[in-house]
């Protein structure tokens, strides 16, 4: 995503494909084919660990060790890992059909935008913490989409900077830290 921002006018020409933009080598079909087997163990090996984690908080939050404490966050770490899947494979396919609606041409932002949206629909149906957890990756691949699409040269150094990084991720954790003691949730994590 934040090469197809960097590179926008570049990518609104008609030399440039869905193909060459998402899936070189492969037509539409073969790429969602290998994509729909791919994205089921990549969203569990992604979402694992955050269960585990949500697992081990909800133990601790709510004082016991409990069956009912470990189904629900493989009930959650299925339904994110679903949902995950659903979202990546719904843009890739609608990002290949906008594409051949349009005249094999690229015509402006929505076209790119416009396929997100039967990924974000699906959310309506989602349980709260995968709402939540969802929420908290996309605003941090937005984050990271924007940072990488500026040219400013204080966004070039403090993308190659460890120090900058460091300092970002303590500032974010201190912030998420502050909102979670702030919040009424007693299990924000």
């Amino acid at each position: 995503m934040s090469a197809i921002s960097k590179y926008w006018y570049e990518i609104v020409t008609p030399a440039v494909t869905c193909e060459s933009l998402t899936h070189p080598g492969l037509t539409c079909e073969e790429n969602l084919g290998i994509q729909l087997r791919k994205t089921v163990p990549g969203n569990l090996q992604f979402f694992g660990p955050i269960s585990v984690l949500r697992m081990v908080l909800l133990m601790y939050t709510r004082n016991q060790v409990s069956w009912a404490v470990v189904l629900q966050a493989l009930y959650e770490c299925g339904m994110a890992a679903l949902n995950g899947w659903f979202v990546s494979n719904s843009w890739t396919a609608m990002f290949c059909v906008l594409y051949r609606l349009l005249g094999q041409r690229f015509v402006n932002n929505w076209s790119v935008s416009l396929p997100a949206l039967a990924g974000t629909l699906a959310m309506f149906w989602m349980p709260p913490y995968v709402k939540m957890s969802h929420s908290r990756a996309i605003f941090n691949v937005f984050l990271e989409c924007w940072i990488k699409s500026r040219e400013h040269w204080l966004l070039e150094w403090a993308r190659e900077s460890k120090t900058a990084g460091t300092v970002a991720f303590m500032g974010i954790s201190a912030a998420i830290g502050y909102f979670a003691q702030r919040t009424k949730f007693v299990e924000f994590w």
